[in-house]
């Protein structure tokens, strides 16, 4: 409004995009770094339990559990609502001339009434006597969902005076809304606190860690596939409900925006239950551990649920910002001439960064556990006292030095996300640019999932074992433990980063586009 354009949003939208990747990776590797250097040396060589005040470490672990899952979840959202909203602004522009100042108030709209809906479901979370945690969940969404569903129908209606359009793209939002929570309940029945699949990792167990890991390797490879499939039909049905109009996707990725409060609200649930449970644990509380347990496999759950909203969310703003550039710089133009080598390259290009990224990520958490290890271990060996519970350790020496390193290594995958599609652009060309976004789509969409709902599935299946308190120490427990560290990083790192990549990438090559379009 100030600078009579919209298209100065885009740059709005990067700034969102670029403090996410720096929240979500860093506090990533913070968090887990944290988490694994004070379970393997904790619980596995010490035989000490999860949250031990002796441990080093257990500060950083439940500091960390803050940055990672509350801050670097809710940069991850607000990045996808930024991206989301200018997309849906830039384009809803070339329709002012037709439904005027309203056609750029209706993404406005439409996500106001989503946090006015999110609210009232809130109000309905509420445990009683012999009800599940999970259903209690269930029901405040489901009554969130009745009020989504009004709005998508009541928004458009008011907003735009062509009733048919107002129509089509009231179902195309639906569409999108639908899919974004059957996401969610696709998750319970990976990692559900009880699960078929949860259950079966906990039974593999038994027989060592390798088939615990093949066990949850083989549920995780498999994870992608539904979700996939759903945001696939939404977006091809959006699009076949508006004829062929981009306008069907864009309101079917401003569907998926709508539940994000209730989504970030039951993310938050997560990490509280987390703290709770270690600060009970190392105070010598016994009495409400049991609770606090299952609060926290519920917690564990409804982080996962975040992660495949975001993710689902991700490939929605991911599809939507790419038809965006598309548009501008006329992707769908092409000469077949220039299809051949440079779009083979860019394609290939694309779809190879998701699997570098991943691997930097999750080295970066390697090498830092590793520091972090070394200096538990140390504090161990120059003072016995700590183990006997007489001295108190260093805590702030892990969270200093797990903080600085984690500043220092989520540098490298973020100067390759920001500078690959500079770099493809300026020297292929915009189409080996938009053939890089499709690749690069294609491979974070499968390998997100894949290593949230395998890291999530490792975790309940090793709180499955511990509800069982004599498992602690024994083999079985042991082998989720291994289970549960190589998770740990794929869950809460590699995962979550993926999704702020994917869309980082798109709205570099939105800025790029209008520099190519000149």
């Amino acid at each position: 409004l100030i600078l009579q354009d919209v298209n100065c949003l885009v740059g709005f939208g990067f700034g969102a995009s670029l403090s996410a990747l720096f929240t979500q990776l860093g506090g990533g590797i913070f968090t887990k770094a944290a988490d694994i250097s004070a379970d393997l040396v904790g619980k596995v060589e010490l035989g000490i339990p999860e949250d031990d005040p002796r441990n080093p470490a257990v500060i950083a672990d439940q500091v960390g559990d803050i940055v990672g899952d509350c801050a670097g979840r809710g940069s991850d959202l607000f990045e996808s609502i930024s991206d989301d909203y200018v997309t849906a602004l830039i384009l809803c522009s070339f329709i002012a001339n037709k439904f005027g100042v309203n056609a750029l108030a209706f993404p406005i709209l439409l996500g106001a009434s989503g946090v006015l809906s999110s609210l009232i479901g809130i109000f309905f979370v509420r445990s009683y006597s012999g009800g599940s945690l999970n259903k209690v969940f269930n029901f405040g969404l489901i009554i969130s969902s009745i009020f989504y569903i009004i709005s998508s129908f009541v928004v458009p209606m008011l907003t735009f005076n062509d009733m048919s359009f107002a129509y089509e793209i009231s179902l195309s939002i639906m569409s999108g809304l639908i899919v974004s929570l059957i996401v969610c309940f696709i998750v319970q029945y990976y990692t559900g606190f009880g699960s078929m699949p949860v259950r079966s990792v906990a039974e593999s167990s038994k027989r060592g860690a390798a088939l615990n890991i093949l066990t949850g390797l083989s549920y995780a490879l498999q994870s992608p596939f539904i979700p996939v499939i759903m945001v696939s039909s939404a977006f091809i049905l959006s699009y076949i409900i508006t004829n062929g109009s981009i306008y069907g996707i864009l309101g079917a990725n401003l569907g998926t925006d709508l539940a994000v409060g209730f989504i970030m609200s039951s993310d938050a649930f997560g990490p509280i239950c987390d703290n709770a449970a270690g600060i009970a644990e190392m105070s010598g509380t016994k009495v409400f551990n049991g609770g606090l347990d299952e609060l926290d496999a519920l917690g564990n759950t409804m982080k996962a649920y975040t992660k495949a909203f975001a993710s689902a969310s991700g490939m929605f703003s991911t599809l939507v910002i790419f038809m965006t550039y598309s548009e501008i710089v006329g992707f769908w133009n092409i000469d077949s001439k220039l299809l051949s080598p440079i779009f083979v390259v860019g394609l290939l290009i694309g779809a190879s960064l998701p699997f570098l990224f991943s691997s930097l990520t999750v080295g970066a958490t390697s090498k830092t556990a590793l520091e972090l290890v070394d200096i538990i271990r140390k504090q161990f060996k120059e003072n016995p006292d700590i183990i006997k519970g007489i001295a108190k350790p260093d805590y702030a020496k892990c969270v200093d030095v797990a903080m600085k390193l984690s500043l220092k290594r989520m540098m490298l995958p973020g100067i390759i996300t920001i500078l690959s599609p500079i770099i493809i652009g300026l020297v292929l060309g915009k189409y080996a640019l938009g053939a890089m976004l499709l690749g690069g789509l294609s491979t974070s969409a499968l390998l997100s999932p894949m290593f949230t709902f395998g890291g999530g599935l490792w975790d309940n299946s090793k709180k499955y074992i511990e509800k069982d308190f004599w498992m602690k120490g024994t083999p079985t427990h042991e082998a989720a433990v291994v289970g549960d560290t190589v998770g740990d990083p794929l869950k809460d790192v590699a995962g979550p980063s993926l999704n702020v990549f994917m869309k980082l990438i798109n709205m570099i090559a939105l800025i790029l586009a209008s520099i190519f379009s000149s």
